[in-house]
């Protein structure tokens, strides 16, 4: 779960297998399902929004593949993974 202060919303996955992402908006007090991410979700996963711009970035420990999600447009894309050793 992130925090995107600017916007006065929270970005969650539940990780319980699936890919359901949310947006939470805290003025409206309303809950809203986003472009689900391609891979489910389980534990060892960590979003991460820089402080500043369009993108939320999701790694998944048990795939090993990292995501981006554009907050304007809505979607996720996979972004290349170093090798493990590099």
């Amino acid at each position: 779960m992130i925090h995107v202060p600017s916007q006065g919303r929270i970005y969650w996955r539940p990780g319980s297998g699936s890919g359901s992402f949310y947006v939470y908006n805290t003025g409206a007090d309303v809950w809203t399902a986003l472009a689900s991410l391609p891979v489910g979700g389980y534990s060892g996963q960590a979003l991460h929004y820089p402080g500043t711009g369009d993108f939320i970035y999701n790694l998944n420990e048990q795939s090993t593949r990292f995501y981006r999600y554009s907050i304007s447009v809505n979607n996720w894309t996979l972004l290349e993974t170093p090798s493990r050793g590099a």
